[in-house]
């Protein structure tokens, strides 16, 4: 396999750069296993302040056992680095976002281009992808997302095995490389989620890479025990927490912090007004997103919570349980205590024993 001056080895893993367009340079990685099997594509940095997806995969490559590989990973860490030296989102070149510039009719912007070339070049060739990507401002807890238009089974099924307790179940837009590569070439592709703010976070690096694992041994490219929890849930929308004034916020809670209805999340003080405005929990949760921005304007999202209801059986709002079972060709599989889940219950009743918790689990 050749993509752009980059030429696959067998058992090795090969670097080159392919070019998108006039000038506009990225790089690749090829990874190739002595046996055949399936070809996929791992790609991040399509906005250039997304940093934890770059990490991941340079992480990944390291700890690839390239010679026991059972078909070809295709790696592209850095779709956008003209924005990543601007620490920018967007494409600086048009100001578009990449990830809403695929497969788009009419006249072509520069982002058009080459999202159409990446496609060409790389998504044309392949089985499946993952695209990963990370919080512009706010940090998230790791999670893949699947696209509520595409209800293919498969695709679904990569999400739940990527092994997070959460699965984001979301409508893809228009243009985003998700959704245009099912739509263009029936190839499909999860988005995940890990960490934001441009900083590195290790925990959840690693927990992304045992995911990606995950994914690579259900689809027999490796070999390997995967590892889920015993309990997932499938969330279509969460409670974001909006600031009504523009101010500085003052955070009450971390990430992943379970929280009680009506526990103080954030303040956020408007010095020119002198107001301070605080920011209560609806319901019982944990913190799903924070944000690292200390300086908020009217209207930006501070956090937001997987909320739970109910007086002694806990049910999760907006997510539907997901059943393991239903995973077709499952057998090398070890079930895993559900960390948040467990920790939640716990939270809001210490006085009752793990047994007891855990019906909910059954």
């Amino acid at each position: 396999m050749k993509i752009g001056n980059c030429k696959s080895i067998k058992g090795k893993v090969t670097r080159g750069n392919l070019e998108l367009a006039k000038g506009y340079v990225i790089p690749i990685m090829i990874a190739q296993g002595n046996k055949e099997g399936k070809i996929i594509f791992i790609c991040s940095g399509m906005h250039g302040n997304e940093i934890n997806g770059i990490e991941t995969i340079n992480r990944l490559i390291k700890k690839l056992d390239v010679k026991k590989l059972r078909g070809t990973i295709i790696f592209a860490p850095l779709l956008n680095p003209y924005g990543f030296k601007e620490r920018i989102r967007y494409i600086p070149f048009d100001n578009k976002d990449l990830n809403r510039s695929f497969n788009r009719k009419g006249k072509k912007t520069f982002s058009n281009i080459i999202a159409d070339k990446f496609m060409e070049e790389i998504v044309s060739k392949c089985d499946f992808g993952m695209d990963i990507h990370d919080g512009q401002y706010n940090v998230l807890l790791p999670h893949p997302r699947v696209p509520k238009n595409n209800r293919e089974e498969f695709c679904f099924d990569l999400g739940k095995i990527f092994g997070t307790e959460i699965v984001m179940e979301r409508e893809a837009k228009i243009g985003t490389l998700a959704l245009e590569s099912f739509r263009k070439y029936n190839i499909h592709v999860i988005t995940i989620e890990v960490g934001g703010a441009m900083r590195l976070y290790e925990d959840y690096i690693e927990e992304t890479i045992i995911g990606i694992k995950n994914i690579l041994i259900y689809t027999d490219m490796m070999g390997g025990v995967i590892r889920i929890p015993l309990r997932q849930f499938f969330l279509d929308d969460r409670q974001g927490y909006i600031s009504k004034i523009e101010g500085v916020l003052d955070l009450k809670v971390s990430l992943g912090e379970n929280v009680k209805k009506g526990q103080l999340l954030a303040t956020v003080y408007d010095p020119l007004n002198n107001i301070t405005k605080e920011i209560k929990s609806k319901h019982p949760g944990f913190i799903f997103s924070v944000r690292m921005n200390d300086k908020v304007d009217k209207g930006d999202k501070i956090l937001s919570i997987m909320h739970f209801e109910g007086k002694k059986d806990f049910i999760p709002l907006n997510a539907e349980i997901i059943d393991i079972e239903n995973i077709k060709g499952i057998s090398n599989i070890v079930l895993i205590p559900p960390r948040l889940l467990l920790n939640f219950f716990k939270f809001i009743n210490p006085y009752k024993k793990i047994k007891e918790l855990t019906k909910f689990l059954r």
